[in-house]
């Protein structure tokens, strides 16, 4: 006899190793379970204006401008998803677009384009996300495309969809084969790939964005959740994507992980490693109504380069390290109250609402726990066929800190009427640490799914930035940088290219300490016959390491200007290859000021080759020059910016804290705004010469500059 596709001997072997991993309260977490009182966290309810909005699963994302997008679906064969844009600074809500409408597909009278169940990837001022239908039939307690009522055309396919924020423009990218829709998605958007899984049959599918291709790999797991006994397996619905090789990675519901591998486009099964871990269960994964060996919900952790994700049926959280491949359980990240009970929670296929915080170190993750009436827990169904809540629970907000190993449980979330927030498979962490997720809410004499938003569980002891800072700012200090600079919340920083048998010391180091570096400086001089090479092996660390810019001084002893442009060109090809751009500092002679600049990179014609564009070096090596009008010459050009300021007099080495030279800051911010740039911008303060500075002094210095930059207000 099998449960949730679980046998009996395998549901006692997690029970007890459950029982035994979860006695302990966890450090942090309040007291919770029958007969105590656990913490309350009461959320704000809004109103998008859509009655129809059904269950979303996913369909969210925080934009670089600090707003909340998402998507509300729609169960109805007539009435199409819908997206929206909450400001969290004016509390409003606008709405976006319709989705049928986004797919080129309004008067057809096909099936409406119902979902988006994927979360969304901003790229260069674009959201990208796909479509999938919301109109089901049940057959043998499973979900099947609907067929369409009279008059109208079947399902047509998912969409790959973009949506520019600047200026609300929809653009269909490519249509799903075999009418399916896109169940999952990510992006690649180093490369400018989007990654698809249809549902029900469960074709990986790819989208490239400068060839605008579409590619069908085929079926990945047997007949996905459209096949029968045998052929059946319950399909991924996240991915994970190593920035550094292209990697696609994705679970299957035998427990195998699936590698997509870009340098081949092609798909295979990792060797060593899988998910069937006696922690998570025993499955039968030709079942139903669960996920089987499959991960539910996964991140790219930027700065250890690493796999978190956790397990649907059991709720236990690991981390994944593609190289070499190791899957390490963890932590069990359900509620404190599922913990205690020793059972699993009511929904099928456990919860997508799992993400990465702001802070780069905590997860958060929204999960079920047992409601007890007069000391018993509240039970649902004991199975079922779907995705799918098989009783009332409560919804928990529970936060793990990654370097402390600290697992938190705020406490169960209700509305201010007492509402339990309901069918809860969505997550978006404002820059304040708001939590913000989609959930069923009764309203009018109806249940609607809408916006819902959770207050910050944490305080953060400094605000996070996204400025980032010149490591080498704090020059022989330079070892108090790597403590200093997360005390006044710098995440992101600029340094040195390491050697490449250093790469793994360095990476491992800056995540340490939670810094994930934006651009590294490169070093050669263009004069010499072996500084392609150079430049080369140095572009290949950048890729190691996740880095898309690349900083270079282009100093040319002995060489024409003429030959220096050449060689970086063929250097800007080699930056092509590692999706790098390497950012020409603003420095004589190529880069003296805007002009200096304009004509080398028309000379040099490359896309990968751009402007370092530096504030206090306008000043500094021009006379009569300033920073704004200059910017404004080369601005199409510019991929990274410094903010320094100068003293204003021609060749004078004073560069003193941000905010008290002659720079227009202020100014110099708007234009970027302007021209919506979307490139790294590093603070650095280089100070005066002749002057010496304690350690403590030039901490202050560089503290004094982030504060300064800060009250200038949002960056870029």
């Amino acid at each position: 006899m099998c449960v949730r596709g679980l046998s009996v001997v395998g549901a006692s072997l997690v029970m007890s190793l459950t029982l035994a991993s979860c006695m302990a309260p966890a450090p942090g977490a309040g007291a919770a379970g029958p007969g105590d009182s656990p913490p309350r966290l009461i959320a704000q309810t809004y109103d998008s204006g859509f009655p129809q909005g059904h269950d979303t699963y996913n369909g969210m994302g925080t934009g670089s401008d600090g707003k909340i997008y998402y998507v509300l679906c729609s169960e109805a064969h007539d009435v199409a998803g819908q997206m929206y844009c909450f400001d969290p600074a004016t509390g409003k809500i606008r709405h976006l677009g319709d989705l049928t409408e986004a797919c080129g597909e309004k008067g057809m009278k096909a099936v409406a384009q119902g979902k988006c169940h994927n979360n969304l990837v901003e790229c260069d001022g674009k959201l990208y996300f796909a479509t999938h239908t919301g109109f089901y039939a049940i057959i043998d307690d499973m979900e099947k495309i609907g067929p369409p009522p009279p008059g109208w055309k079947p399902y047509q396919g998912g969409h790959f969809l973009s949506y520019d924020m600047a200026t609300g423009r929809f653009e269909n990218l490519a249509l799903a084969p075999g009418g399916e829709g896109i169940l999952t998605m990510n992006m690649d958007t180093r490369r400018g790939r989007l990654y698809g899984l249809t549902w029900p049959g469960g074709h990986f599918i790819r989208y490239d964005l400068a060839r605008r291709e579409l590619k069908d790999l085929g079926p990945t797991s047997l007949q996905g959740e459209n096949g029968k006994g045998a052929n059946y397996r319950t399909l991924c619905r996240s991915f994970a994507i190593d920035p550094e090789d292209g990697s696609v990675y994705f679970s299957i519901g035998d427990g195998a992980i699936l590698r997509y591998r870009y340098d081949r486009d092609a798909i295979e099964t990792l060797q060593g490693e899988n998910l069937k871990k006696d922690y998570f269960g025993l499955y039968d994964p030709t079942n139903p109504g669960h996920m089987a060996y499959n991960w539910r919900q996964v991140i790219w952790h930027p700065g250890q380069k690493a796999v978190y994700g956790v397990h649907g049926n059991s709720g236990y959280l690991f981390r994944f390290d593609p190289r070499p491949p190791r899957v390490t359980v963890l932590d069990r990240l359900t509620s404190l109250p599922s913990r205690r009970s020793g059972m699993y929670d009511q929904f099928s296929y456990g919860y997508l609402g799992f993400t990465l915080g702001p802070d780069g170190r905590t997860l958060y993750y929204l999960t079920g726990g047992p409601i007890y009436v007069d000391g018993k827990r509240v039970t649902g169904k004991e199975s079922t066929g779907k995705g799918e809540a098989k009783g009332l629970e409560d919804l928990h907000l529970v936060t793990y800190d990654i370097p402390a190993a600290k697992y938190t449980d705020h406490g169960a979330v209700f509305y201010k009427d007492g509402q339990r927030p309901l069918y809860v498979n969505s997550i978006a962490v404002g820059r304040d640490g708001t939590v913000y997720t989609l959930a069923r809410i009764a309203r009018g004499g109806h249940t609607v799914t809408d916006l819902v938003a959770i207050p910050a569980p944490l305080t953060p002891s400094v605000p996070p930035c996204p400025l980032t800072v010149r490591m080498q700012n704090y020059g022989k200090y330079d070892d108090a940088a790597w403590t200093h600079l997360p005390s006044i919340g710098i995440a992101r920083v600029f340094t040195s290219v390491p050697a490449a048998d250093h790469v793994a010391t360095v990476a491992g180091r800056l995540a340490e300490h939670n810094l994930q570096p934006l651009v590294l400086r490169g070093q050669t001089d263009l004069g010499r016959e072996s500084c392609v090479e150079e430049l080369a092996s140095q572009l290949a660390v950048c890729e190691r390491m996740g880095v898309r810019y690349m900083f270079l001084s282009p100093r040319h002893t002995g060489a024409s200007r003429q030959v220096a442009c050449e060689r970086l060109r063929q250097a800007g090809e080699i930056a092509r290859k590692h999706g790098v751009t390497i950012a020409l500092e603003t420095h004589p002679d190529l880069g003296t000021n805007a002009d200096a600049h304009l004509a080398t990179m028309k000379e040099i014609n490359h896309p990968n080759v751009r402007v370092n564009f530096d504030t206090g070096n306008i000043t500094f090596y021009n006379k009569g020059a300033e920073a704004v009008t200059e910017l404004k010459k080369i601005i199409d050009y510019v991929a990274t910016v410094e903010l320094k300021d100068h003293s204003g007099r021609y060749m004078e080495w004073n560069f003193p804290v941000l905010g008290t030279g002659v720079v227009d800051f202020p100014g110099v911010l708007k234009v970027l705004k302007d021209h919506r740039f979307r490139g790294p911008i590093t603070l650095e303060v280089e100070g005066v010469r002749g002057v010496e500075m304690t350690e403590t002094q030039t901490k202050q210095y560089i503290a004094d500059s982030v504060r300064y930059v800060q009250k200038l207000g949002d960056l870029p």
